[in-house]
């Protein structure tokens, strides 16, 4: 960590008695100050016995870092990630069947 030299006022390099990286103030990584997600289920009864069920997931990370240091080479920006599921269920017989897209933004992320 003391190659990272006096980044951000992190460590004083010209100290004798402080010379220890401080990561005081920086965010732990891989930790968003926040995350919220919503899912949304509607169950579909077929005359067969069978239930359909499409889903909607959503959520919204807050930016991190993807390392211990926040530098800007690692930091991830703040994304929205969206899914689609559909299961198909017959409980009589013991199939249950699913077709899913994840990550339906299209986003690059870590």
């Amino acid at each position: 960590m003391l190659g990272l030299g006096n980044i951000g006022g992190r460590q004083d390099v010209n100290s004798t008695t402080n010379t220890q990286f401080s990561f005081s103030g920086w965010q732990p990584a891989l930790n968003p100050e926040f995350t919220i997600g919503m899912t949304a289920t509607y169950q579909l009864n077929m005359a067969n016995g069978a239930v359909l069920a499409p889903s909607l997931q959503w959520k919204y990370v807050d930016d991190y870092y993807a390392f211990d240091t926040n530098i800007s080479e690692v930091e991830q920006d703040a994304h929205i990630l969206a899914d689609a599921r559909v299961t198909w269920t017959m409980e009589s017989r013991g199939l249950e069947v699913e077709a899913f897209v994840l990550n339906m933004t299209d986003e690059e992320v870590m």
